[in-house]
């Protein structure tokens, strides 16, 4: 008889220390989906992905945001409601990305995906020459923010890492911005040239200063640095346009 009330103590007591944790868990998370659904009114141009769950006695709010004065007042209501926990959440861009937090499509058109995977669903495309805000790496892709301010995933084999001061160049350069539907990048002004890329309506390019014009040929450079010649009657200077 002792010994089975015993046994009901432990079990009474176990049940009774697993509640705190349950009960935390639970706030956590109601808390993450409210301060969501008022802070990121659009998923696709901001990120707030938050999870709590428990190491050992410890309650772990892990994920990335965008929005750092969203992780603030999930923080102030935890407190409020006296639960304690361990802050492993990534304020975006990501510092482990050093100093190159922006980058340049490099394929004529680039598919940007939801989630880091070929097979992901394709969230929106970029052409060549557009400039992104990086934002994290995870493997070969990076989670990067568009000019109209889309969030999403890439290949590393579509961009060009840039740093700030790189990416000003860049925007302070000669650009020109091609107006064909479509067309190829050639590799010299012979007859024999061969094509260095492929181009698309909207794709920018910068002038190459060390190369020398010949006819209607513009020397050009493309954002990972290989060079050609496009035809100055299939673009437009950027500015300008």
């Amino acid at each position: 008889m002792k010994f089975k009330s015993l046994i009901l103590i432990i079990i009474a007591g176990i049940a009774f220390s697993c509640k705190p944790a349950h009960h935390d868990i639970r706030i956590s998370q109601f808390l993450i989906d409210s301060i969501k659904s008022q802070e990121i009114p659009d998923s696709r141009v901001e990120v707030l992905h938050i999870k709590a769950s428990y190491i050992g006695n410890d309650l772990l709010l892990k994920g990335r945001t965008t929005k750092p004065e969203a992780v603030s007042k999930l923080e102030a209501r935890l407190k409020q409601q006296q639960v304690s926990f361990i802050d492993s959440i990534v304020r975006l861009p990501d510092p482990a990305l050093g100093d190159k937090t922006w980058a340049l499509v490099n394929l004529t058109v680039a598919n940007l995906r939801t989630e880091p995977a070929h097979a992901a669903e394709m969230a929106t495309q970029a052409l060549i020459g557009t400039p992104l805000k990086v934002l994290q790496k995870e493997k070969t892709w990076y989670l990067v923010q568009t000019p109209d301010q889309y969030i999403a995933w890439i290949d590393s084999v579509e961009i060009e890492p840039l740093t700030a001061a790189e990416i000003k160049i860049w925007k302070e350069s000669d650009r020109l911005i091609y107006l064909k539907d479509n067309g190829v990048i050639l590799n010299s002004t012979e007859r024999n040239a061969r094509p260095v890329s492929d181009m698309g309506m909207g794709g920018i390019v910068t002038v190459d200063k060390n190369g020398k014009r010949k006819g209607s040929s513009i020397p050009i450079e493309l954002p990972d640095g290989r060079k050609g010649f496009m035809n100055s009657k299939d673009c437009r200077n950027f500015k300008e346009w």
